[in-house]
């Protein structure tokens, strides 16, 4: 009985796996086949803008310094003497207006000098007048001889007292040139200049006692500054200075929050050896009378300041956002069968938030203002048009 059991419980396993190998079959063998059905391809949506051409207003951004227009004047007396007088605004920062005196040298020796060489200019002038009159009478007298005698033409001339003239208009011209200067002297001991003027430095005082050429003080056109400017090299071709027949191009300076307006007057035909950066003259007129009048602070001499210089314009070209241009200049567009493809591109001006292109296009294509990942060109895309005209941020 007991090896009845045995038997039987060996058995038992060996049957139990046969069997679960017989019913996995029979479910392998009937079950229904199952048919994959190929994933559906959903192209990538990408934002696009039609490209139109147009002309376009570029500007040139730059730095430079304020200065005095052509350089700062340093004021030096003509003659000597002692100051007497001194300007009441010849002082750091003062203005003194065209015109008006801003030292003045005692006059009295050239006052004298000028009476005296007016008094020979007046003897110098009757001695003409007298020999005008001699001369008269001798061509009288010599008329009544001449009949009688022959005359050579160097006696004719002594006769009529010719060479005597020529003399005493000779003295007079030299009186006249001695009158002349000394008025000039006395005219200098007036130090002015023809423009209003603002002082910078002083260096006289009154009662010293000044050599002709002693330095008395530096002063700079208050009518206007220059602003020496820093412009690459490359866009030196798209500026133009003042001429006699046309203005210069205009130019936006800003210091300190504020703008002021100014010309383009020159332009440097060097280039600055440490930075090999081009130079642009800018002239500013009444820096400092039209700030008053606008509550604007008056730019001051040395003051580094930023500028927009107005460049021209680029005529049949396309702008686009700065984003939309990738490496190498090269461009994403949609073509005519919704496909994205590669362009290539030509820039001719970069603007803070836009670039002025020439594109290698073909008919139909639109440009791709969308950043765009893992798409390789020739890929079918959706396209959706963009509404707002320009986005900020770098290079996709």
């Amino acid at each position: 009985m007991v090896k009845k059991w045995l038997k039987t419980r060996a058995v038992l396993p060996v049957a139990l796996a046969a069997s679960f190998v017989v019913v996995s079959y029979a479910l392998i063998t009937t079950a229904p086949e199952s048919k994959r059905k190929p994933a559906e391809y959903i192209a990538p949506m990408v934002e696009i803008m039609d490209l139109t051409t147009g002309s376009y207003d570029v500007t040139v951004q730059a730095q430079g310094l304020v200065g005095p227009a052509q350089q700062e004047v340093i004021l030096r007396p003509q003659v000597g003497g002692k100051v007497i007088a001194i300007h009441p605004s010849f002082r750091p920062g003062g203005m003194i207006p065209a015109g008006e005196p801003i030292i003045q040298i005692e006059a009295t020796d050239y006052e004298l000098a000028l009476r005296e060489a007016e008094a020979k200019l007046a003897r110098a002038m009757a001695s003409v007048a007298l020999e005008k009159g001699q001369q008269q009478i001798a061509k009288e007298e010599f008329n009544l001889l001449e009949g009688d005698f022959s005359f050579d033409e160097t006696s004719k001339a002594l006769a009529l007292r010719k060479p005597q003239l020529r003399q005493f208009e000779a003295e007079q011209a030299i009186a006249q040139n001695a009158y002349d200067r000394a008025a000039l002297a006395l005219a200098r001991t007036k130090l002015r200049l023809p423009y209003n003027a603002l002082v910078l430095e002083t260096s006289s005082a009154i009662g010293e006692v000044l050599l002709s050429g002693t330095v008395t003080g530096k002063l700079a056109r208050a009518d206007k500054f220059w602003v020496e400017l820093r412009v690459q090299q490359k866009h030196m071709g798209r500026l133009h200075s003042k001429t006699s027949k046309k203005v210069g191009a205009s130019v936006t300076i800003k210091s300190n929050g504020h703008e002021y307006q100014g010309e383009i007057v020159g332009l440097r035909a060097n280039l600055v050896s440490t930075t090999r950066m081009g130079g642009a003259i800018v002239e500013v007129l009444n820096p400092l009378y039209s700030a008053n009048r606008t509550g604007k602070p008056s730019l001051l001499i040395g003051s580094h300041v930023e500028a927009t210089l107005d460049a021209g314009a680029v005529n049949g070209a396309f702008e686009i956002p700065r984003r939309a241009l990738l490496d190498n200049d090269r461009l994403y567009v949609v073509d005519v069968e919704d496909k994205l493809q590669v362009r290539a591109a030509t820039v001719l001006w970069e603007m803070p938030d836009s670039i002025i292109i020439l594109p290698n296009l073909e008919n139909n294509d639109r440009m791709i203002v969308s950043r765009v990942a893992g798409v390789a060109p020739g890929t079918k895309v959706n396209t959706r048009y963009r509404n707002d005209r320009f986005m900020r941020g770098p290079r996709m």
